[in-house]
């Protein structure tokens, strides 16, 4: 029997940064690449149902992970996901978390926090 050599919270952080949009935004978070160029957010009009689910990608929750956390039944966070997609001009979800850092809607703070 091998011994874990991660306490559950590193190993929660290494699990989340093996998705592609966990990275991208731990990387613009950590400047580790340079900041995307900003959009203006008055540009973005986002509903509530979307804008709570931007920076759980980044954390590197699925749909089913973020339909508990939020306490909303799965087919509706999968709707405002899509929705968010289209608002953001987004083609899959690492350009999805660059776009809301365009935007300045999901903020180094934020993901700095949650690797802590």
């Amino acid at each position: 029997m091998t011994k874990n050599l991660l306490s559950p919270r590193e190993s929660q952080v290494a699990h989340a940064l093996s998705n592609k949009e966990t990275a991208v935004a731990v990387d613009y978070a950590t400047k580790a690449i340079s900041r995307p160029k900003l959009l203006a957010p008055d540009a973005l009009c986002l509903l509530r149902g979307e804008r709570e689910l931007v920076p759980l990608p980044a954390r590197g929750l699925g749909p089913e992970k973020m339909a508990g956390k939020l306490q909303r039944p799965l087919n509706i966070v999968r709707r405002d996901g899509r929705r968010l997609f289209v608002s953001l001009g987004a083609r899959n979800r690492p350009h999805a978390m660059k776009r809301a850092c365009q935007f300045e809607i999901l903020r180094e703070e934020q993901v700095v926090a949650w690797l802590r």
